[in-house]
């Protein structure tokens, strides 16, 4: 209560639950109940898609209080294609049915419906036409008819045109123009000017977005017309964490305001502090791979840690989210198998994407004969216990993977072979050289 103005002010305990289940694809099933001391609400939902017209909608609910039983019945339609949507929805209750957002003793709407149509043009912008009828019991009912227009106008930006007006003995209009534009990759800047019978106000702004990642972002917002507004913001994110701090001046008083959002998230045993999350995140591992950039749908979102992990907040649940790794940021002896994979991860819950990368173990290496002429191109050597066999390039160098700390080697030419013992040491190049060796009994 008192949002805004009192510090921890709260009205009634509630318990508020709901269950969505999707018992085919084309059928989406809900229950949700509302539950306090002297009232409780309970009501199922469906959703029927018919593939040939649209999305069918309905919802039945009944209520308890100390003012009686009441109960509510909503139907909708709805279709959307790429160049015209259009769609409706109803909903009855009775006097006293009731739910959260009615005030104790206030009756419920007798009447809530809506209609809209919206159509798409080629090169001509896009048009949308909406109707809203609120008919209510303890005041005036409320009829509201609005049209917009948008379109985009080349390289220069993008206009928006809406008209609102409220039907009855008390009719206004309103009339609103909205002028976009980008001046780069995550900035922009915005001019609207709001027409009223009694109120004219003109707006100014200039924002630069969040990126998905860490990075910094700004608004600035000026107003003049019936009231003078004043507002500046400036925003940071990084890997645990959102910040911000604004002022803003509007009728001759000033405020401050500053927060700060972040989030703990646990999956199988690992804890990572990050950005707050809202829907569902996923663990990406690259074992033994530091500071190796990951993105989410072409968007760099994170860096692996030291030990080669790192958290992604923001996934959309239910749905694909391709993420993938930055090559570029791995050694030459890297074995990759994908460089992306996809998440579909539950409603606010997470998922491990453990990339199929490994080290080769690779390494160079010269081997001699006995009288120290260079092995001849051609000739095989074999790691032993592994099945692989690598051919000998010039000056008897050959490029050797899957090593271990300790290798024999077994060298084969024309019937001919010997062994020899090679080691491959703990270092971080890329590709290291092991040294010359000789082969003994192998003539050329």
């Amino acid at each position: 209560d008192n949002y805004g103005v009192a510090s921890n002010e709260y009205g009634r305990f509630v318990a508020v639950g709901t269950h969505r289940l999707g018992f085919t694809d084309h059928l989406t099933g809900e229950a949700h109940g509302e539950f306090l001391r002297d009232q409780q609400s309970v009501g199922l939902s469906a959703a029927l898609l018919w593939p040939a017209a649209g999305v069918l909608s309905s919802s039945i609910a009944g209520s308890r209080s100390k003012g009686g039983d009441g109960s509510l019945l909503a139907l909708g339609f709805e279709r959307q294609s790429r160049w015209l949507s259009f769609g409706g929805s109803a909903q009855l209750a009775t006097e006293r049915f009731t739910q959260l957002g009615l005030q104790p003793g206030q009756p419920a709407p007798r009447q809530l419906g809506q209609a809209f149509i919206s159509m798409a043009t080629g090169g001509y912008g896009s048009f949308g036409l909406n109707y809203a009828h609120q008919n209510y019991r303890d005041r005036d009912e409320v009829k509201l008819v609005s049209a917009s227009y948008s379109t985009t106008l080349g390289k220069l930006g993008f206009l928006s045109l809406s008209v609102l007006r409220s039907l009855g003995a008390d009719a206004k209009t309103a009339v609103g123009l909205i002028f976009t534009r980008s001046l780069g990759e995550n900035t922009s800047a915005s001019a609207s000017a709001t027409r009223q019978a009694d109120s004219r106000q003109a707006q100014l702004q200039i924002q630069r977005n969040l990126p998905a990642g860490s990075g910094v972002g700004y608004r600035l917002l000026a107003g003049t017309g019936d009231a003078e507004r004043r507002e500046a913001g400036v925003s940071l994110q990084n890997d645990v964490g959102t910040y911000g701090l604004e002022t803003a001046r509007f009728q001759g008083q000033t405020s401050y305001r500053g927060n700060a959002s972040g989030g703990i998230a646990m999956l199988r045993g690992d804890t990572f502090l990050s950005r707050r999350i809202d829907d569902s995140f996923a663990v990406v591992k690259v074992p033994d791979y530091p500071n190796v950039r990951v993105y989410a749908d072409n968007q760099i979102v994170a860096r692996t840690g030291a030990d080669g992990s790192a958290l992604l907040p923001r996934l959309r649940p239910y749905q694909k989210n391709s993420v993938r790794i930055e090559q570029a940021d791995l050694p030459l002896d890297a074995q990759i198998d994908s460089m992306q994979l996809d998440a579909v991860p539950y409603f606010r819950s997470g998922a491990l994407l453990q990339f199929p990368v490994r080290r080769s173990r690779g390494a160079l290496m010269t081997i001699i004969l006995e009288h120290g002429e260079p092995l001849p191109a051609g000739a095989l050597v074999r790691i032993a216990g592994q099945a692989e066999e690598f051919p000998t390039g010039l000056r008897g160098e050959v490029y050797l993977t899957g090593l271990e700390a300790n290798n024999r080697l077994r060298i084969n030419w024309r019937g001919q072979s010997c062994d020899i013992v090679v080691s491959f040491p703990a270092t971080t190049e890329p590709l290291p050289h092991l040294g010359t060796h000789a082969c003994i009994g192998v003539k050329p």
